[in-house]
């Protein structure tokens, strides 16, 4: 399938949302951690959101078939997997040699893609893997029930999405992430919808979009600088976050289309998932390089010169190997038929 300029350009402003988010939240003051957690939200739904908007171009150009499990899940699982054993291996090798303790089944689990059910020393951002395989297998049974047939009503999507807020609500209460609720509710109505979404951000009034997009991250930025202890804050948080990066992506959608390509940016977006595995532990615990030097832009400057050389090589490997790795199995499929 053809790129997608605006795709890539939300891809990587994402990667750089998130990127910056952990360095604030890890190098600066409480205000500023603040900032990065908002960071955070609008970045994190700029991932999930893109990438149900790709799989539904998918959808449309190829049709269900494509979402099969044969043909939809090995490859993309060996596009997480492999990149993620290396960083893993290389991660928890420093780990021994640096003498940082990690619990081994928290290990094992992560090299499953099951991070959020165990959390490495300054690796609980890889909770990420886990939600995408999640949203993979709610994509392959969209397409491949009566969700791709019988389009749901509008009524019924209000419906979902106050069980999915109710949900979030519910969940925080016992400390258990009701968040991946919200992010599969989105998911599932951009991947189903995503012609509607896509037609809405080229039609809506300009001033609108604009607007909106001003309001809510001011409004998104301002619950997360001003907590004050009301009922359900962190949902409320999260949810706010949700809303702001819906506003981000429309404006995205409207105008990445019809701008010049930014190659920088497009690079970025190429290695977005090789920076998302790297970046973090660059920025907290024994291998940070958030109080490198007394000077916090210059540390910032250097976070990105040692994760974005890093990503590449292990976008380089990774891609090789997967190649590898996929011919095997294509010929193996051949040599059965």
């Amino acid at each position: 399938m053809k790129r997608n300029n605006a795709i890539d350009l939300a891809r990587s402003i994402a990667i750089i949302l998130i990127v910056s988010c952990h360095f604030l939240i890890f190098s600066g003051d409480a205000p500023t951690a603040k900032a990065g957690q908002y960071l955070a939200g609008v970045g994190n739904f700029l991932f999930f959101a893109i990438s149900a908007i790709l799989f539904f171009l998918i959808r449309r150009e190829k049709g269900e078939n494509a979402f099969k499990v044969k043909h939809f899940l090995p490859k993309r699982l060996f596009r997480i997997f492999i990149p993620l054993w290396l960083f893993l291996t290389i991660a928890l090798c420093l780990y021994s040699i640096i003498g940082v303790q990690f619990n081994p089944t928290d290990a094992v689990l992560n090299y499953l893609g099951l991070g959020w059910f165990g959390k490495l020393p300054d690796q609980g951002h890889l909770w990420f893997v886990t939600m995408i395989i999640l949203c993979y297998l709610m994509y392959i049974i969209a397409a491949n029930s009566f969700l791709s047939r019988k389009p749901i009503k509008g009524a019924l999507w209000i419906v979902l999405l106050v069980l999915s807020i109710s949900l979030e609500l519910s969940l925080e209460i016992y400390g258990l992430p009701g968040y991946s609720i919200i992010i599969l509710f989105y998911s599932l109505y951009l991947f189903l919808n995503g012609d509607k979404y896509i037609g809405f951000t080229q039609s809506a009034n300009a001033a609108l979009i604009w607007i909106s997009f001003a309001v809510c991250n001011a409004l998104a930025l301002f619950v997360y600088l001003y907590p004050s202890g009301y009922p359900f804050e962190v949902s409320i948080q999260r949810l706010s976050c949700v809303v702001a990066g819906i506003t981000t992506l429309n404006i995205i959608m409207r105008y990445g289309g019809t701008i010049t390509p930014i190659r920088p940016l497009s690079q970025l977006a190429t290695i977005s998932y090789e920076i998302y595995l790297v970046h973090h532990m660059l920025c907290s615990g024994r291998l940070s390089v958030g109080h490198l030097t007394d000077h916090f832009l210059l540390n910032y400057l250097i976070l990105w010169l040692c994760t974005i050389p890093s990503a590449w090589i292990l976008k380089v490997i990774g891609s090789f190997l997967c190649k590898k790795i996929t011919s095997v199995f294509t010929l193996a499929d051949k040599q059965q038929l």
